[in-house]
């Protein structure tokens, strides 16, 4: 739990603080806002819907924040401009160009936020344009994924064959709950397009289920814990547990001389793996497929060579 603060003003340059109280940082409930600590502009974050996009997570937004008030906290909100933004791009992007552009969505939803209650004319990061990214190409060999999976514990044996047979992300697995089995397949709700998903049950997805099942009563879960997947301790996984515990899997995996891979590399292993790009599209509830195409399907193209036909006889 994370104590949640919203601030006001009295004047553009002198932030004042209020307490809203404990809050789980969730995105959908709070508001990113401007801040001040003794009289410098720092940036505070929980996020709403009309100002930055449900998929963050509160992880990742304190991790963006944090980069972000190194560099613009001691700059009054007037003072940032579009060039220090492009400067910030540059550097960052040498070394992470995908996180960069995703704080600096950040910065302009606080900005555009400013821009509403009147504290800014304009959002500075409006005149920005950020630079491409080229969609991760990492896929995850069967040999690959069968070395791992005998490396890891029974639990995030669990986690990873969800995640391939169903298509979902960390997060949604993290939180499917025992009511949420149901005869017809798994329902998954997933958090960042609010849309409802039902796996249907195959001969594989009923065992792994099973297995969960098995580890969940043999680790007791504690009085009113409904997730299926549950730790040692019989609570469920957090964000950052449950990464931590991922990141010691795959050091255990670089000892052997395996690769790293991400557990959200999983997820378009389950794309990749479906010869149907329209059933893949769906199973990852995907709006448009080509999103799936472009960003989970990292298989070459199979294609059949030309068939030669007797060439037709000049006349």
């Amino acid at each position: 739990m994370h104590s949640s603060r919203h601030y006001i003003t009295a004047s553009p340059n002198n932030w004042g603080q209020t307490s809203y109280g404990d809050s789980d940082l969730n995105c959908s409930r709070h508001s990113i806002e401007l801040a001040s600590v003794t009289g410098t502009v720092t940036l505070i974050a929980a996020g709403t819907r009309s100002s930055l996009r449900r998929k963050a997570r509160p992880a990742s937004i304190i991790g963006q924040l944090a980069r972000l008030k190194d560099v613009f906290g001691q700059m009054p909100p007037a003072s940032i401009k579009a060039q220090h933004i492009y400067e910030y791009l540059d550097r960052r992007g040498r070394s992470a160009p995908v996180a960069a552009n995703r704080e600096v969505a950040l910065l302009s939803a606080v900005c555009q936020a400013a821009v509403r209650w009147g504290y800014l004319e304009a959002n500075p990061c409006r005149q920005v344009r950020k630079p491409g990214e080229k969609p991760r190409t990492r896929y995850v060999t069967d040999s690959e994924y069968d070395a791992v999976l005998a490396l890891a514990s029974p639990n995030l044996q669990v986690a990873m064959d969800l995640a391939v047979l169903t298509g979902q992300r960390q997060g949604d697995i993290r939180r499917l709950s025992m009511a949420d089995i149901g005869k017809d397949g798994l329902r998954f709700c997933t958090r960042k397009s609010d849309k409802t998903v039902i796996v249907e049950w195959s001969t594989d997805l009923r065992q792994v289920v099973q297995r969960a099942r098995s580890l969940r009563k043999r680790r007791v879960a504690k009085f009113g814990i409904q997730t299926l997947l549950v730790t040692k301790n019989g609570t469920p996984y957090t964000e950052s547990g449950f990464q931590s515990a991922w990141q010691r899997l795959m050091m255990k995996a670089e000892k052997t001389g395996l690769a790293r891979f991400t557990f959200h590399d999983l997820r378009a292993k389950s794309a990749s793996d479906d010869y149907d790009p329209r059933e893949a599209s769906r199973r990852l509830a995907h709006a448009d497929p080509v999103t799936t195409e472009r960003h989970y399907r990292r298989l070459p193209a199979r294609v059949r060579p030309l068939k030669k036909t007797e060439s037709p006889k000049a006349t």
